[in-house]
């Protein structure tokens, strides 16, 4: 993993993203994700919200990404999808020449027995904003389910 602190990164998209994408069962939606710095610049929060073409919302979320107690980065998520806050670490945080890839993780992938899914926010030098879930059900397969890219959207 490399140096990078997401805080710090993210603190330069912050402000609203708007795409589309389709979804784990194959159902095409319009995302919407707004990246907000709160407390002083010690965290950011993200609001994402994804409505199917007949206005259903498939999804909607607020996660806090912010550094724990020990100094850990990471995603505390809270969304419509599952009974409660789910605690994700930072798992790694990717520089390429056209993003950089954060991967927030709850349980390991490979671990068929648990629920695991994992979270990745890439941030573009375009100043797109890509979001994207990987998950598996016990005595599932682990895959990405679903994600997009959005364009910042004019505030």
């Amino acid at each position: 993993m490399s140096d990078l602190n997401p805080i710090v990164e993210i603190q330069n998209f912050l402000g609203n993203f708007s795409g589309h994408g389709v979804n784990h069962d194959n159902q095409k939606f319009k995302g919407e994700i707004t990246l907000e710095s709160i407390v002083g610049q010690k965290g950011v929060l993200l609001t994402f919200v994804a409505t199917g073409e007949d206005g259903t919302i498939y999804h909607q979320e607020k996660s806090l990404i912010s550094p724990s107690m020990d100094e850990k980065i990471n995603m505390w998520n809270f969304n419509s999808n599952v009974p409660g806050l789910v605690p994700h670490e930072l798992r790694s945080s990717e520089p390429t020449d056209k993003s950089v890839k954060f991967v927030f993780g709850f349980n390991h992938p490979t671990d068929s027995n648990a629920f695991r899914e994992e979270i990745t926010l890439e941030l573009h030098k375009s100043g797109n904003v890509g979001y994207h879930y990987s998950w598996g059900l016990p005595q599932g397969d682990f895959k990405e389910r679903s994600g997009l890219e959005m364009l910042p959207v004019d505030n």
